[in-house]
């Protein structure tokens, strides 16, 4: 890019690339296009760190004198910075007729800054909402359809995007600086990690997003043929079988992270993702999501949740968490975004309240569909918190 191209791409002035390049913060090239797409970065930072107080003529002080480099942004960006374009997003959103309104309510879904509507907009940016319009109109959405369709991806993107980038902190960066490796040395080095991983944590990515859509499809795809089927009469009609709900109480286990340190606090979060992860797989379930003291999980049989149950108790006290309670409960429940709702997910929560340390108590319908998983003691029928109604449960054993 030539000086000006930098300029109107980075929404800033032609002085001021002019500056930066004075001051070594930029590093163009011979040339009549001295200007690569990721010196979009250098400016960006540049500019982000003169406004938090680090002035221009410091950071290029410290270039000088061998203790800064900007050179590692060419590697630790993912792809190069997109631009911003001639148009702001009040411009692209009625060209692409695009409510502003809906533009607003998208990028509270992705976890985005809010964007000044008569700014310049980056190019990416551009895309997505011209993307939006053609949606509508080829697939006959309305707007609160898009809106809804947007908002599984935004928090979970955040996330894992920042965990990403705090686990590279964690295992690369402070590792160097333990090592004694100085700052200038620990930006030089970087690079070449941080693009190596990238690399892979994409493919990753993609591969992974791609199976677990191709089996959420798969199961749908199942369902809906079955229905076919019975509906024609040419499949018998199988039993309702409903799902269950399971949530397990972890009692203490905030406090405890609390209070052993970040270190320690980490290898407990860690201990508790791996025991979640790994009983739940084997009893073909899913973590639906970690809630402070506790998790819960969905699964299709509730034999397996009561096994499941049964083996998180013992991997609790083998993995040296604090021990752990199991509330089940079997029946209909409404899936959306992710995550599923219901009178059955809140019977099984109370359940998991009522319940005591290293004990797994179950519903009378979890009883009934759960055949031989389990032996279950019934302990009566039980005046649950907030629930109008007792609920009959029995307690969980082995065989």
């Amino acid at each position: 890019m030539t000086p000006e191209e930098l300029a109107q791409a980075a929404g800033t002035t032609l002085e001021r690339v002019e500056r930066l390049a004075e001051l070594g913060l930029l590093d163009p090239r011979e040339g009549d296009d001295p200007y690569r797409d990721r010196d979009l970065h250098r400016v960006r930072l540049a500019d982000a760190l003169d406004g938090a107080g680090l002035s221009l003529e410091d950071m290029s002080k410290a270039v000088a004198a061998g203790a800064l480099s900007l050179g590692f942004i060419e590697d630790v960006f993912p792809e190069p910075a997109s631009p911003f374009g001639p148009r702001t997003m009040r411009e692209v959103a009625e060209e692409s007729d695009v409510p502003l309104e809906i533009v607003e309510r998208l990028w509270t879904n992705w976890s985005l800054r809010a964007l000044d509507p008569d700014a310049p907009l980056r190019v990416d940016d551009a895309a997505v909402i011209e993307e939006r319009g053609r949606l509508r109109r080829m697939g006959g959405f309305d707007w609160d359809t898009i809106v809804a369709a947007s908002r599984f991806f935004g928090e979970g993107m955040r996330r894992m995007a920042a965990s990403q980038v705090a686990f590279f902190r964690t295992w690369v960066i402070d590792r160097m600086r333990a090592a004694g490796a100085p700052p200038p040395d620990v930006l030089e080095r970087i690079g070449p990690v941080a693009a190596s991983m990238q690399e892979a944590s994409t493919r990753l990515r993609t591969w992974l997003y791609a199976r677990h859509l191709e089996t959420a499809i798969f199961q749908e795809s199942v369902e809906l043929v079955e229905e076919a089927m019975r509906v024609a009469g040419f499949a018998p009609t199988r039993p309702t079988r409903p799902p269950a709900i399971a949530f397990l109480d972890l009692g203490g286990y905030a406090r405890l992270t609390e209070e052993a340190g970040d270190d320690a606090a980490a290898e407990l979060a860690i201990g508790l993702t791996d025991l979640v992860r790994r009983a739940s797989t084997a009893h073909d379930g899913e973590a639906v999501k970690l809630l402070g003291d506790g998790v819960m999980f969905h699964f299709r049989d509730p034999a397996n949740a009561v096994a499941c149950g049964l083996d998180l108790i013992m991997l609790a006290n083998e993995t040296g968490l604090p021990p752990a309670r199991v509330g089940i409960n079997a029946g209909p429940v409404v899936f959306r975004d992710g995550d599923y709702f219901g009178s059955t997910v809140n019977v099984a929560a109370r359940i998991a309240d009522y319940a005591r340390p290293s004990e797994v108590l179950v519903s009378d319908a979890v009883a009934e569909l759960a055949g031989e998983a389990a032996r279950f003691d019934p302990i009566g029928a039980i005046a649950l918190r907030g629930l109008a109604e007792p609920v009959s449960l029995l307690r969980a054993l082995s065989r």
